[in-house]
C-alpha cells in the first residue's frame, strides 16, 4: 500500500506522464491474447478444432484456407475483443490518475482500450495498429480505413467459419483483399495517421527533454 501512495504522490508532483503499455496491461484487464482461456474457446472453438489454434495471437498469424475464413476470424477478434467490450475499472482508474496532467500513451496493444477509457486519441501512439482499422493486404497504398461497419455486417451474415463473398471488403485501389490493420505480416502499413501520432509522441518527448525519471511500474513521470 505504501508503494502505491508513493506512486500517487509522484504523479501529483510530475509535470507530465508518459505511459508505456503492452500486453501486461491487457492481461491485468482480463484480456489475454496468449491464453487458451474460456473467452477464447467460446468464440473460436471451431477454429481451434480445425487448425489447432490455442490463442488469439496464434490465430492472428494463422494461414487460413480462404479469405472468407480469414475475415471470419478477424471479424470475431475485432468484435469480441474490442467493439463488444466496455472500459475496465483498471483503465478508468489509470485515466483518472493522469487526466489532469499532460500525458501521452505509447502502446503495442491493438485493442483501442485507452480511447474507450477516455484517453484522447491525439495522445495515443499505437505502434502496432488497431483492430478497429483495416488496410490493403498487399500494402499497395498506405491509407487505413475503419472496419466498424464491415465487422458488424460480417457478424450478422457469418455462415459457420466463413463470411459470404459479398460481404468481404475490397481494396479501393487495387481491388484486392483487405486485412485488419495489425502487423500480421510484412504488409503492415504506416499511414499518415500512424506517422502523425509518431510525431506527436516525439514532440511530447522533446517538450520534456531531460526531465524523465522511470519508476518500477513502467510509468515515466516527468518531474520539475
Amino acid at each position: 500500500m505504501e508503494q502505491y501512495k508513493q506512486i500517487a504522490e509522484k504523479i501529483k508532483e510530475a509535470d507530465g506522464i508518459l505511459i508505456g503499455a503492452s500486453n501486461g496491461l491487457s492481461i491485468a484487464e482480463g484480456y489475454n491474447i496468449f491464453a487458451n482461456d474460456e473467452k477464447f474457446r467460446s468464440h473460436f472453438a471451431d477454429f481451434q478444432r480445425k487448425y489447432g489454434i490455442r490463442s488469439l495471437i496464434q490465430g492472428s498469424f494463422g494461414r487460413f484456407e480462404t479469405e472468407n475464413e480469414m475475415w471470419s476470424y478477424y471479424s470475431r477478434m475485432a468484435y469480441y475483443y474490442m467493439y463488444h467490450t466496455q472500459s475496465s475499472l483498471l483503465m478508468q482508474t489509470l485515466y483518472m490518475l493522469v487526466k489532469e496532467k499532460p500525458h501521452f500513451v505509447v502502446t503495442s496493444n491493438t485493442d483501442d482500450h485507452f480511447a474507450v477509457a477516455g484517453f484522447d486519441r491525439k495522445s495515443i501512439f499505437e505502434i502496432e495498429g488497431n483492430m478497429k482499422d483495416m488496410q490493403c493486404a498487399r500494402g499497395c497504398h498506405a491509407q487505413v480505413y475503419s472496419n466498424r461497419e464491415v465487422v458488424f455486417t460480417m457478424r450478422e451474415h457469418e455462415q459457420g467459419m466463413e463470411i459470404p463473398a459479398e460481404y468481404l471488403p475490397r481494396c479501393p485501389i487495387c481491388g484486392g483483399t483487405m486485412q485488419i490493420h495489425v502487423p500480421v505480416n510484412q504488409a503492415f502499413v504506416r499511414g499518415k495517421d500512424w506517422q502523425a501520432q509518431s510525431e506527436c509522441y516525439m514532440d511530447f518527448i522533446d517538450s520534456f527533454h531531460n526531465k524523465f525519471r522511470r519508476n518500477q511500474l513502467g510509468l515515466t513521470a516527468i518531474y520539475h
